[in-house]
């Protein structure tokens, strides 16, 4: 698996997934949050801020309003900002937080199939850290 790591805090790295469609690399999470349409761009630079808050302190400046588990049972947490969303998971050392998947939310409950991904995506993270297969890219702050 390769990851763009986004910020390296005194807390944690925060890092998102990369991955290869169409023979093209792309960042899933990166790429959602920079071609936000005029409504919600906002929101979505914001979440810049947030990282680097979670990777400098962990949960301690941040509130539940803005952080918190989207899945207690699959350990899936989301950074929200608006109506922006994005999911990710704590790495088993807790030495980094995955940004695994994002969504535009638009009713009460997290939408099912971004936990599902994000899910999915830490299941194969773990595989491929327990096989020495993950390839952490530069940061980029």
């Amino acid at each position: 698996m390769k990851l763009i790591q986004l910020h390296h805090g005194r807390h944690c790295k925060v890092m998102a997934v990369k991955e290869t469609k169409a023979g093209q690399e792309v960042c899933p999470v990166v790429d959602f949050l920079n071609n936000q349409p005029k409504e919600t761009a906002a929101s979505a630079k914001g979440f810049r801020a947030l990282f680097i808050r979670y990777s400098e302190s962990g949960t301690n400046n941040l509130t539940t309003a803005l952080f918190h588990e989207a899945n207690k049972e699959e350990k899936i947490w989301e950074f929200i900002k608006g109506r922006l969303r994005v999911y990710c998971f704590i790495d088993s050392n807790n030495q980094a937080i995955i940004l695994a998947s994002c969504a535009l939310k638009k009713g009460q409950k997290a939408p099912t199939r971004m936990i599902e991904e994000a899910v999915r995506i830490r299941e194969r993270y773990l595989q491929d850290l327990e096989n020495n297969k993950t390839e952490i890219e530069a940061t980029h702050d």
